[in-house]
């Protein structure tokens, strides 16, 4: 049973040699699909809250932590009973005061936001996790009906387009071929890391579809954010919502 936990990983980047015996062929590797390269915020995210469920941390406030991570870099992983996965790989260290938590991870985009496709705690051996389970536990967490039917929205965004663009061409590999199409901007919500508050605002949403690094297009992927008042708050999604650093909590 073991040896069904072992994973293979490696980078898709030219040059750097696979590792082991199964690994993807030419055409799974040219038709990979990584999804968009995680912002810092979205692994520092994903990172804390790694790091709240372990016992280390415990009674440690998400905004006492402190992380420092490697640069994505695409990769993928696969086990013997199980298909290849292709994400970005990151190196992260966490830390709050004497509590530390290294860990690698192999991230990629999923409906509701950044999910982790497979994990390793310092030399252990990888663990994949289910793609499905990934998903519920991203749309796990919604806000009472009730408290969405009294919440305030704030002004709904207008003329952010331009300033969203500008952002998506700055994580592509090959901005020049983006084809990019908005959405017309809808309430939605966030829940601030480590803390039980809700913030209201507004989703707009972006479909994305641009070259990989094989130079084919990789389909329209949506790039959601969660803007207040004008400001931008996320990019992260969570059970249709958004997860949001402390900075956003309600004042």
């Amino acid at each position: 049973m073991r040896k069904f936990m072992v994973l293979l990983l490696a980078t898709a980047l030219a040059g750097c040699s696979l590792l082991g015996p199964g690994s993807p062929s030419d055409e799974q590797m040219a038709a990979a699909d990584y999804g968009p390269r995680p912002s810092n915020d979205e692994i520092v995210l994903v990172a804390k809250r790694d790091a709240l469920g372990h016992a280390v941390f415990k009674g440690v406030q998400a905004k006492d932590i402190n992380v420092v991570h490697s640069e994505p870099q695409t990769g993928w992983c696969g086990a013997t009973r199980r298909g290849f996965q292709f994400g970005w790989m990151v190196d992260v260290t966490a830390t709050s005061g004497k509590a530390q938590m290294q860990k690698s991870y192999l991230l990629q985009q999923r409906p509701h936001g950044l999910g982790v496709l497979a994990s390793r705690h310092h030399d252990n051996f990888w663990v994949t996790f289910d793609v499905a389970k990934v998903d519920r536990e991203l749309a796990s967490i919604t806000p009472p009906t009730q408290e969405v039917e009294k919440a305030e929205f704030g002004a709904q965004p207008v003329g952010v387009e331009k300033a969203l663009r500008e952002q998506i061409l700055a994580a592509l590999k090959d901005p020049e071929s983006a084809r990019i199409e908005f959405q017309e901007a809808r309430p939605t919500w966030g829940r601030v890391v480590g803390q039980p508050d809700t913030v209201f605002g507004w989703e707009v949403t972006a479909m994305v579809n641009a070259k990989n690094s094989y130079g084919g297009y990789t389909g329209a992927k949506p790039w959601s954010f969660m803007l207040r008042d004008g400001k931008l708050l996320s990019t992260t999604r969570l059970g249709g919502g958004f997860e949001l650093p402390p900075a956003a909590a309600p004042r």
